[in-house]
């Protein structure tokens, strides 16, 4: 690596290089970042009434405190669950995309990639489905200048 790409820092860096990804995914940080934030929050507010009056006993909460715990806790869960669909949507098309890399020294054992409508990096995907048919078309063409006589169609 150069001097100069060392140094260039992150004021210097081009911070966002892939807009769609990048823009959804700080959205959806914020917005589990968020619900942590305002679950811990009321969830410190209830416990911290509930220990000061030195007893443990779940009667004491109020029914509205009762459901805001309940919420709070569905909303952390939804969240998580929120979190591993965006993961999935990130690591899924990487994932397919490292297994047909893995099968680069035999072209005829690659497979196009299809990726999921609302997964990310699908110009990834189009750009090595692009090179791979320049490959399988680049093997034809060394199959028939081998032999000429030979169907393209059987290979």
């Amino acid at each position: 690596m150069s001097n100069d790409r060392r140094r260039r820092g992150i004021l210097n860096r081009q911070i966002v290089v892939n807009p769609p990804v990048q823009y959804i995914f700080v959205y959806y940080s914020f917005f589990v970042g968020a619900i942590f934030f305002t679950a811990g929050s009321a969830t410190t507010a209830i416990l911290l009434k509930f220990m000061a009056a030195g007893q443990a006993n779940l009667s004491m909460l109020t029914r509205s405190e009762l459901l805001t715990l309940s919420m709070l806790l569905l909303l952390v869960i939804a969240s998580i669950l929120f979190g591993l669909e965006l993961s999935n949507r990130i690591a899924g098309p990487i994932f397919r995309l490292l297994q047909e890399l893995k099968k680069i020294h035999n072209v005829s054992e690659m497979n196009e990639i299809v990726l999921r409508k609302h997964d990310f990096f699908h110009e990834v995907a189009k750009s090595y489905n692009d090179v791979l048919k320049q490959l399988r078309d680049q093997d034809l063409d060394r199959d028939q200048s081998r032999d000429p006589n030979r169907d393209p169609k059987n290979k």
